[in-house]
């Protein structure tokens, strides 16, 4: 994910993209030399050289390496989750605010086109339901059970969408040999009454990624990867054929809005540097805090009636 952070820096004209820092020398060097750039062995190095950084770590160094960066004036965004421990998480933030810098976290799929138009159209109606699928298959990249890697991201827009507290949590896993959550299902009801059906998976053999809002007036469907949103409005169900043999026929009206074709990680730097300059973050830290305790009592409910490999 670093890399892909190097990457979109490169191309921002906001930014002037000064180095990468990773342990692995080649890793380091091999990405630098792509972008024509310093490579550095510790984040440390970086002190002095940069207004801003972004940290795409296993999520445990979030905390050290961005408290450094903070004490140093550096403004930061680290990428999802903000930490694997909610009292971390509030010292971050409050290290943050008390130097006036920001902090952001890589909740990426809060800048999606089609998310931000779902999220447009629903305002204006009552949404009911939210409806969420986030399916990978297995990948040596992922060190973190599923709720923290992947499902995380539909907590997000879960709360983002509802805008009420949780009043309920319940969840169903399945663990692999080693113990580690690789299928959950979660069920969030929120205060204001609506309700939320999330599942992802890291040993599914098809890559989805989908979000359904069902609301008093329409269906809205995105297609995360894609960035492909889809409205049905206006459904009807009709009686055809004979009372011997009767059959229904169901009909609706299909709206497909232009979404914009940008970048989600783009938008999201952009919005970062934006917000270096003075910008109102989208994205609080209290938001990401709020994700990460829903995760982890997912999390917790999913554990205690885990199903393991036979």
């Amino acid at each position: 994910m670093g890399a892909n952070h190097a990457r979109v820096y490169s191309m921002l004209r906001t930014a002037d993209l000064v180095g990468v820092v990773d342990p692995d020398a080649a890793a380091r060097d091999r990405i630098a030399s792509g972008f024509g750039v310093q490579a550095f062995a510790h984040h440390r190095d970086l002190i002095g050289k940069v207004d801003a950084v972004s940290v795409a770590t296993p999520t445990a160094l979030h905390v050290p390496i961005a408290l450094d960066l903070l004490a140093a004036g550096v403004h930061v965004l680290v990428e999802k989750p903000i930490s694997l421990d909610l009292d971390d998480a509030w010292g971050l933030t409050a290290a943050a605010e008390r130097r006036g810098l920001v902090l952001q976290v890589g909740h990426v799929e809060r800048f999606n086109p089609a998310v931000l138009e779902a999220s447009s159209i629903v305002a204006s109606e009552r949404v009911l339901a939210i409806t969420a699928r986030r399916l990978s298959p297995p990948t040596p990249r992922v060190h973190e059970d599923v709720v923290l890697d992947l499902m995380i991201h539909d907590i997000d827009i879960a709360l983002s969408i509802a805008r009420s507290r949780v009043r309920s949590i319940g969840a169903l896993g399945a663990t692999d040999e080693r113990g580690e959550l690789e299928i959950v299902m979660a069920h969030l009801g929120f205060e204001n009454g609506i309700l939320a059906d999330l599942i992802a998976s890291k040993v599914t053999q098809q890559r989805v990624r989908d979000l359904e809002l069902t609301t008093d007036r329409s269906l809205v469907v995105v297609n995360y990867r894609q960035r492909d949103l889809s409205v049905y409005r206006n459904a009807r169900v009709d009686p055809v054929g004979t009372t011997d043999q009767q059959r229904y026929r169901q009909e609706a009206v299909i709206e497909k809005p232009i979404v914009p074709t940008s970048e989600p990680l783009y938008l999201e730097l952009e919005h970062f540097l934006d917000c270096v300059r003075g910008l109102a973050p989208r994205l609080h830290p209290r938001e990401a805090i709020e994700a990460l305790d829903i995760a982890m009592r997912v999390r917790a409910a999913a554990r205690s009636v885990a199903a393991e490999p036979a």
